[in-house]
Order: C-alpha cells, then sequence, then structure tokens
C-alpha cells in the first residue's frame, strides 16, 4: 500500500486537503462548552409555603411528597429539608438512569401528591440537572451611585422586563436566572375610627373588593345567523377603579377610598441583594449547550455595550466567569502544541541536521489534531475541558508517533536503501507496532469509561478523545509522512554523515550504560529495587486530594446569624464589614435571606442566613481577609456561625467531596422538636463518654448541634373565651390581621397580576396585646391579653428526611469513621427504637479509589492481551509490563521531592506515561525480535536494537520533558492547575526512558535466554 500511495503525491494531499477543509468547517461548528452535555441523575423538588414553619412545612408537604414521589422506580435515595416557608425534595437515581422519563414519572406522581398537599399552596416546582448547568457568568446591575434619583421599583422593572427578555433572547443564551427584584402590591391600610363609626369589619371590605372584582367569564348569545359572546363582569384594573369601589352599609353608600389609605407599595422582600453595600440585581447567565464560548462572550457583551450606552445612569459589570478555566484549556492546548511543534522541531533537526526533516514533523501535529476535531464533531462530543485534556494529552503522542516513523525511515535511507524503499521498509516495519501501541494506550483509557456515576461520563469524553487523537495520529504517520518524505528526499537524499558530532557522546553514553548493565546485572536490579521501595515510600509520604491546591482570587462565606434578625439589620451589619474591607477587595456581594434563583442551589438560604462572594487581586491576600472576616465576626456577632469555601467553579462541583462532611442520619423517632433535641444532646455525651457502657471502642465526637431558633408561641385561655363569650376564630383572625398582611384580592394586568393586601397600622406583639381590643357576641370590646399570652421555645430551623422518615445530620470527624459501626451496635442495644445511617464522602472516594484499582487491572490485563497478540508470546509481555511500576515509582518520588501532593492532574501525567513508554519498548522489542529472527545472536540483537531506537527514544522522550518544563518555572491558575501533571510526567519519564533504555533490554535477555 505504502509502495502505491508515495507514487500518487496528488491524489493523497488533495485527499487529505478535502479532509481538511471539512476540520475547518468542523472547528467553527463544533460546540465549545465548559463541561459535556452530561445529565447528573438528580431531580429536586421545591415547595414554597409561605408564612409556615419547618414543622408545618415537614408534616403537611414534605411527608406526603417522599411518600408519593418514592413510587418512581429506580430511585437510589431520597432526602428532603424543609426550613420555614420552603422545602426542597431531592432525588437521586443511579448514573445511567433516563432522566428525561424520570422527570415525567416525578411529575406523574407529583400531580397525584397534589390532592395531599394545603389547599393554599402553589404547584411545587420540578427541576431536573444537568452537569453543564453552571451559571457561565454573573451580572451586576446597579445605580452607578447611591445619590441616583431613580427608584429601585423602576430598576428592578427594567432588570427583570427589559435586560432579562433581552439576554434571553440571544441564541447562545439558555437562561437568565436572577435575584434581588422588587414586586409591588396595592396597601389598603383601614382607618380603624372610621370602620368603628359605619359599624363597617374588614370583611365587609374584603367582600366589596372580591364583588366589584369579579368576573362571570363569556356568555354565548345567538340571535338568527349570529353569535355574540356577551362578557359579564368587569374586574378591577386599575388603583383608581379600586379607590372608586362602592361599599352600601344601611343606607349609606361608601367609597373604599373614604374608608383606608389606598397606595401602590413595595412589597417586603423575603431576600436582598447587595453590591458593594449599595442594593442591585443579580443575573446568572446559562450558556445554551450547543452554542460555542466564543459566540456567547461576544452576544452578551454587545448586549450590554448597548445597554451601557443608552444608560449611563446603570452600571453594568459581569464576573465569576467560568468561561476563564476554559480559556485556560484552551490556551494550554494551544501551548502544548506550538511548544511541542517547536521542540520536536529543534530536537529533531539537531538529531538530523537537515532541515526538511523538521518541515515534515511541524505539518503532522496540526493535520493531526485538526482532523481530530473533525471526528470529535462527528462523534457528537463537544470542546470542553474534559475533552480538551485528552486533546492535550494526544498531541504528545501525536508528535511521537510522526518522530517514530520519521526515524526508521531516515534510519532505511541511512543504511543505503533508495528513497522510495527507505519509505516502503521504514514504514512498513512500523505498522504492526505502532498499531499495537496504540492500542496499548487506548487500552489505559478505555476501562475507566465504567466508573460509576459522574466520573465514568467524564472520563468518557477524555478516553474517546485521546483514542481518536491516537488514531488519527497513527493513519497520518503512516500515510503522510512517507508521501512527504519521498517528494522531498527523492532526488536529494539525507546525508550520511548527518549527525556526526552527536555521535562522539550520545553513542558513547549509550554504550557505557550498555556494557555497564550486562557486565553488573546486579547493581541495576539493586538500583530499580531501590526505585520502587522509594516510590512505596513516597507513595505513603504524599498528602492525597481530588484536585491540586489551586491560587484563588476569590472566596465565599456561608453566614448562619443564629438570631432573629431582619434583613435591614443583617444588611447593617455586612455593610459594616464592607466598610473595613473596601481597600482589600475588588468585589464584596452579599446575598441575604432567600434568594429568587431558580437553578442555583448555593444561594436557597433562609431568613437567618447570608452569603458572600469577595473576590481580590492578590491570591496572597487570601489568608489576611479571611482572618480579618473570622476576627470581625468574632468581635461583632459572637453567636453568628461562619464558613469560608473556595467559589463555586467548575472543580468544587465536578469534586465536592472534599468540601462535604462526614455525617451519620440519627433516627430519633421522637414526635417534638424539645424531644428531638434531648434525643441528640443524649447521644452526643454517650458518644463522646462511653455511657452507653462499651468502654473498650474509640470515642464518637459529633461535631456539631442541630441549628435552632427562638420561637414565640401564643397560647389561648379558652376558660376566659366561653365566659366573656369571644369567638376563638375572630380573634385569631383579628390577631393575623393586625400583626401581618391579609391578601384580599388581585388586580389582574397584561403582565402580572397585582395582590391587594389589607395592612394594620400598628404591629409588634406588645403593642398588639397592650392595644388591641375584640368583640365579644353581646359586641361589648373586651381587652385582648385577657385571652392570650405569649412564651418562647426553641425548634429546630430545619428538618431533615428521607425514606425512612425525619432524622438529624450528627456531623462527625472523619477520623473517627472507623469506630462508627461499633457505637451505633451499643447504642442500638439500649435504644432500639433508634436507627442510624452513615453517609461519608472519604468512603464514597475510597469506593472510587477501588473501582479505579479495578479499572487499571483491567487495563493491565488488556495490555498484557494485545502485546501478546503482536508479539505471539506469553513471556514477552511481562517483560514489557515490569517497566510501568518502575516509571510509576518514579513520578511519586518527583511528587514528593517538588512537595506536590498526589491529585488527579499528577495520576493522568502517569497513565500517559504509561502510554509513552509502554510504546518505547513496544517498537524496541519488535526491533530486537526482527533481528535475531533473523540470525543475529540475542546479545548482539539487543545491542544493535538498542542503537536502532535510540534516537526515538531519546527525542520522544525530551520532546515530552521540555514541553512541561514552562509549569515548573511560571505561575498563576493554569500553571498550578498542570504543575502536578508536568512533575509527574517528568519523573516517570526520566525514570522510564533509563528503564527502556538499559532494564529492559537485559531483562529480556535474562529471561529470553
Amino acid at each position: 500500500m505504502i509502495k502505491y500511495l508515495i507514487h500518487k503525491p496528488v491524489s493523497v494531499l488533495m485527499s487529505f486537503l478535502a479532509i481538511l477543509l471539512l476540520a475547518v468547517f468542523s472547528i467553527r461548528q463544533i460546540a465549545i462548552t465548559l463541561l459535556p452535555d452530561i445529565d447528573i441523575p438528580t431531580i429536586s423538588i421545591i415547595a414554597t409555603y409561605p408564612d409556615h414553619s419547618a414543622a408545618e412545612i415537614e408534616q403537611s408537604v414534605m411527608a406526603p411528597l417522599r411518600q408519593n414521589i418514592q413510587q418512581v422506580g429506580g430511585i437510589d435515595r431520597l432526602e428532603s429539608k424543609a426550613s420555614d416557608e420552603q422545602g426542597r425534595l431531592t432525588v437521586h437515581f443511579p448514573y445511567g438512569k433516563d432522566i428525561d422519563l424520570a422527570f415525567i414519572e416525578v411529575n406523574e406522581k407529583l400531580d397525584r401528591a397534589i390532592n395531599s398537599l394545603p389547599d393554599d399552596m402553589d404547584r411545587p416546582v420540578v427541576v431536573k440537572t444537568k452537569a453543564s448547568d453552571i451559571p457561565t457568568v454573573y451580572l451586576t446591575m446597579r445605580y452607578q451611585d447611591s445619590l441616583q434619583s431613580g427608584s429601585q421599583m423602576d430598576l428592578s422593572k427594567f432588570a427583570s422586563k427589559t435586560v432579562r427578555r433581552r439576554l434571553e433572547q440571544l441564541p447562545s443564551v439558555a437562561m437568565a436566572d436572577i435575584t434581588g427584584t422588587i414586586s409591588s402590591h396595592i396597601r389598603l391600610i383601614p382607618r380603624e375610627n372610621r370602620l368603628e363609626a359605619l359599624g363597617i369589619t374588614h370583611q365587609d371590605v374584603q367582600q366589596a373588593i372580591e364583588r366589584a372584582n369579579m368576573t362571570l367569564g363569556n356568555i354565548l348569545v345567538r340571535e338568527r345567523q349570529y353569535e355574540y359572546r356577551i362578557r359579564i363582569g368587569r374586574p378591577l384594573h386599575s388603583l383608581d377603579g379600586l379607590k372608586n369601589t362602592p361599599l352600601k352599609i344601611r343606607d349609606q353608600v361608601v367609597l373604599i377610598r373614604d374608608l383606608a389609605d389606598v397606595s401602590l407599595a413595595e412589597t417586603e422582600p423575603q431576600g436582598r441583594f447587595l453590591d458593594r453595600a449599595l442594593p442591585a440585581f443579580n443575573m446568572a447567565l446559562f450558556k445554551d449547550f450547543s452554542a460555542r464560548m466564543n459566540t456567547f462572550e461576544a452576544e452578551t457583551e454587545a448586549t450590554l455595550t448597548d445597554l451601557r450606552e443608552n444608560h449611563p445612569d446603570i452600571l453594568f459589570y459581569l464576573n465569576r466567569d467560568q468561561a476563564r478555566l476554559l480559556d485556560l484549556s484552551i490556551s494550554g492546548m494551544e501551548t502544548a502544541l506550538w511548544l511541542g511543534c517547536l521542540l520536536a522541531t529543534l530536537i529533531v533537526f539537531f538529531f538530523y541536521r537537515d532541515r526538511r526533516i523538521p518541515v515534515i514533523v511541524g505539518l503532522v501535529t496540526p493535520l493531526s489534531l485538526a482532523i481530530s476535531v473533525l471526528f470529535l464533531y462527528l462523534a457528537g462530543l463537544s470542546v470542553n475541558i474534559i475533552s480538551l485534556s485528552g486533546i492535550i494529552l494526544g498531541i504528545g503522542m501525536m508528535i511521537d508517533n510522526g518522530i517514530i516513523i520519521l526515524d526508521n525511515i531516515v534510519q532505511e535511507s541511512l543504511s543505503g536503501s533508495s528513497s522510495e524503499q527507505a519509505c516502503i521498509r521504514g514504514t512498513n516495519e512500523m505498522i504492526l507496532p505502532l498499531l499495537a501501541s496504540m492500542l496499548t494506550t487506548c487500552a489505559v483509557f478505555l476501562p475507566l469509561i465504567f466508573l460509576s456515576d459522574l466520573a465514568g461520563a467524564l472520563f468518557y469524553d477524555q478516553a474517546i478523545a485521546v483514542s481518536i487523537c491516537l488514531g488519527v495520529s497513527y493513519l497520518v504517520s503512516i500515510v503522510f509522512i512517507p508521501v512527504i518524505y519521498f517528494r522531498l528526499f527523492r532526488t536529494k537524499p539525507i546525508r550520511r554523515n548527518d549527525g556526526k558530532r552527536k555521535e562522539n557522546w550520545i553513542r558513547r553514553g549509550y554504550e557505557s550504560g550498555f556494557h555497564f548493565t550486562f557486565d553488573r546485572g546486579a547493581s541495576i536490579l539493586i538500583l530499580v529495587l531501590l526505585v520502587l521501595g522509594g516510590g512505596y515510600l513516597s507513595y505513603h509520604q504524599l498528602h492525597k486530594e481530588t484536585m491540586p491546591a489551586l491560587p484563588r482570587q476569590s472566596f465565599q462565606v456561608d453566614i448562619q446569624w443564629n438570631e432573629p434578625f431582619t434583613l435591614d439589620r443583617m444588611a447593617n451589619g455586612l455593610n459594616r464589614l464592607y466598610d473595613d474591607m473596601d481597600a482589600k477587595t475588588d468585589d464584596f456581594q452579599a446575598y441575604i435571606g432567600p434568594q429568587q434563583f431558580v437553578l442555583n442551589d448555593h444561594y436557597h438560604l433562609d431568613g437567618e442566613s447570608a452569603s458572600l462572594y469577595v473576590s481580590f487581586a492578590d491570591p496572597a491576600q487570601k489568608e489576611i481577609i479571611e482572618d480579618q472576616v473570622h476576627s470581625w465576626f468574632s468581635t461583632h456577632y459572637p453567636k453568628a456561625t461562619i464558613s469560608i469555601s473556595p467559589d463555586k467553579d467548575i472543580f468544587e462541583i465536578i469534586f465536592p467531596g472534599e468540601a462535604q462532611a462526614d455525617y451519620i442520619a440519627f433516627y430519633h423517632n421522637q414526635i417534638t422538636d424539645e424531644e428531638a433535641l434531648k434525643a441528640h444532646q443524649s447521644l452526643k455525651v454517650a458518644w463522646a463518654s462511653h455511657s452507653d457502657g462499651d468502654d473498650h471502642s474509640d470515642p464518637v465526637h459529633i461535631l456539631s448541634d442541630p441549628a435552632t431558633a427562638e420561637v414565640v408561641v401564643l397560647k389561648t385561655r379558652d376558660l376566659e373565651m366561653l365566659r366573656y363569650g369571644v369567638s376563638k376564630g375572630y380573634a385569631l383572625e383579628v390577631i393575623t390581621q393586625h400583626l401581618g398582611q391579609v391578601q384580599l384580592d388581585e388586580i389582574k394586568q397584561l403582565d402580572r397580576d397585582v395582590p391587594i393586601v389589607l395592612t394594620a397600622a400598628q404591629d409588634g406583639v406588645d403593642q398588639l396585646f397592650s392595644d388591641l381590643q375584640v368583640l365579644n357576641n353581646q359586641n361589648q370590646l373586651v381587652p385582648l391579653d385577657q385571652f392570650f399570652y405569649t412564651s418562647t421555645r426553641q425548634r429546630m430551623k430545619y428538618i431533615y428526611a428521607d425514606q425512612r422518615g425525619p432524622y438529624i445530620p450528627e456531623v462527625i470527624s472523619s477520623a473517627d469513621l472507623s469506630s462508627v459501626p461499633a457505637a451505633i451496635a451499643q447504642r442500638k442495644k439500649t435504644h432500639s427504637t433508634e436507627n442510624f445511617r452513615l453517609f461519608s464522602p472519604q468512603l464514597k472516594s475510597q469506593q472510587l479509589m477501588r473501582e479505579i484499582g479495578i479499572a487499571i487491572l483491567v487495563s493491565m490485563a488488556l495490555l498484557y492481551l494485545i502485546v501478546a497478540a503482536q508479539f505471539e508470546s506469553l513471556l514477552t509481555p511481562l517483560i514489557i509490563l515490569l517497566e510501568i511500576p518502575v516509571s510509576l515509582a518514579g513520578a511519586l518520588i518527583a511528587l514528593w521531592l517538588a512537595g506536590i501532593s498526589l491529585n488527579a492532574m499528577a495520576l493522568i501525567g502517569m497513565v500517559v506515561t504509561i502510554g509513552i513508554i509502554i510504546n518505547d519498548s513496544i517498537i524496541k522489542i519488535d526491533t530486537i525480535n526482527r533481528l535475531h529472527q533473523s540470525g543475529v545472536a540475542l546479545k548482539e540483537a539487543i545491542h544493535r536494537g538498542g542503537q536502532k531506537r535510540l534516537y526515538p527514544i531519546i527525542m520522544t522522550s525530551l520532546t515530552t520533558m521540555l514541553a512541561m518544563t514552562p509549569y515548573l518555572l511560571g505561575s498563576g491558575f493554569g500553571v498550578a492547575l498542570q504543575k502536578p501533571l508536568a512533575v509527574a510526567l517528568i519523573g516517570s519519564m526520566f525514570v522510564g526512558t533509563l528503564v527502556s533504555l538499559f532494564f529492559i533490554p537485559k531483562l529480556y535477555y535474562w529471561m529470553v535466554r
């Protein structure tokens, strides 16, 4: 085939140009996203029930929902969390579940459960999520300064009605999720003296408004051949219409405006968003998955530029841009591509001193990369940070394949063959060895796609990307390189004396190492064992973590005030904190109380909590600012509980395990909050002090108590009510009207419904009981404090539950995990009604590591089978596979010496090294076998085979290691992310290259002889 192709250069080049044209088109069309389009097997049901406590929502909303939703097939886990005025039910499915079908099933079960829910409650919202459902960027809107004359209501309407709609109309924007908006209502403040004088009650006012706002719909009337639709009733449409609503009392007609002060007012918000201590609006923008990131950025920036020009008094700015990570990945790919091509070109020129050879190497890698993107597009994959990591890994292997083919052709030319014969023989010799090496590298990655949960789905994109890059570079190397080489060297072959200067020290060094290895075999074996021992010790000394510690320029502060503060009090406190930190921060944004986001799980706050986003220019300031935040809260709000964590970027969302605490679900089976809290304290004391009777097991320390809040309980004196003839229902209704707001009706407008709210002129419990009177059945006014009194008690702010029922999450230290089974068993001996269930991200990570271990064993088995099939031998694969632990030990030693943790990036570097090192050994042993089968003595065949493969091994190793050196010297987020990979790869490549050059030949000699 090669003989035919090298004589058809036009056909080959035109074919590659055609494919390259399609590749360029696919590069312009392929989706560029943050993450793969992966359905997270989780569905959330969000229920809102205003003016109800956590216990009421658990009993009347969450419990019926759990009972109905758990009938959905294939549920892995179901959990709910009830807080004041809202509840959230999360349904977890095993990965692989058809989430669209599950979404339909959950909605069907929810429809069945509606009859079990309170009648005055809105239908809960069902939300399914994807891994890509991460806000791409946040948009903040506010007036330029606090002296602007515009109202927040006007700005709220502009943000929600204009800005949000304009952004959502962009093809690249999937959703604009907003918080901080302000709604309005029509407020009626009754003139109580006027009502009492006329004998009018609040119910009379409400009935008059309902009659005026009533409509009976349309009635169809036929008259001969005509039909008419007559609408009966004309509902209220304006504030003036409400003011002029008549009310007839006896023989007198009065208007609502004579009985109450009617005005349009802002609805008191449940939550608030502040930007640099100023009221603002925050919008989370989600990119459409099929859209390209640069298109999203260009469209949003063009829209915001137009808004800034037309509204100079309003500040629009973007922050928390997740595309930064994608940009770093793309820039990393570009760096790897150009640096790899440059180094490969320089190294090849250094070895061969011919300007034509670097040209071939410089063409092969970009061509292979472009065609790889074409196949990614055809496979339905996107360019994201996962597939990009696979492409970056594949670039180095593309260069290696090109160097191996090119070197073999050059060696044939230098041995005296013509350019034609050199291309044919040099390429044909490498077709099967390169195919085997490609398959072995794919065998390392492909078993990882069978990991459970999200990890397997993420590895799928990476494994497919690596496999595509390897397959494309293999085809380009064996087809394109010989054709181009033949055209460039047909008339002027490479000179035999090229590179003589390097012969003096490179080959002399190899010869010395070769003879040392064969003369002192025991010494080289001891050195290998020392490396293995050093790797073992380094592994136990290394800190293990999911991702490397990255330089952060932002963090989040989650605040639990543990006091019943108002929104104004919380806002004032955070504004004081901002005044103290203003000079040190770039962004200071406060989310106070419940937020209006739909998809953003982190900001589902309650009325006594807040969350801060703080950013700064210098990562070195992070610890200083964190310490200042801690000390400020301990000084000004000692009861508050705060936790500081990194901002929720992609890595924090994909790998949340290290930020999550281990906890035990304690099913206490108690009815009241007081009994549940007593059971918690009993458990906490028993496990810490062995009071359950087991003095031989280690204690288990519960680190925190359930969040509680003080509640005022209104109690009645029923006997006094009966004695004075006061209706309990009527008295409670009067209290409700004077303590809060009562919605009477709604005015329906074109784009919204405006509530009509009856508001009392007085508020507060003390004022209520000191001033308010109620009518008895004899129309006499009686003081309210004769029938009601108040008391306080502690209640739980959050009620957690799952299929088994309500529980308290008892947070424990990961150091106590081993003692938990014994502690639970001992507790159940004395408290048989209690149950427990352990949830541990650490144990889940250990399970994932076991799965990875099994996947690696499967990879090794596949490697053995592929190499055995290649060499028709059961012994040769063992020789090659013995190289893997030695090179991995070199990576572990390098990580320990550099003071870097063992993390996912370092593991990726090790996996890449396995592919490269095994490739070198496969090709080297294949060369030795061919020489030995041709009649050359075994030791001489090993010697000559090593000489022949010396330059490709050195060139591929140098290219790979030198391409990683910028990550050892630079600084910043991208460098810190890639540095563990670079150190692991350089360490394992250095040791693996020496092993491939010297130890593997000696081991082959021992075992074959």
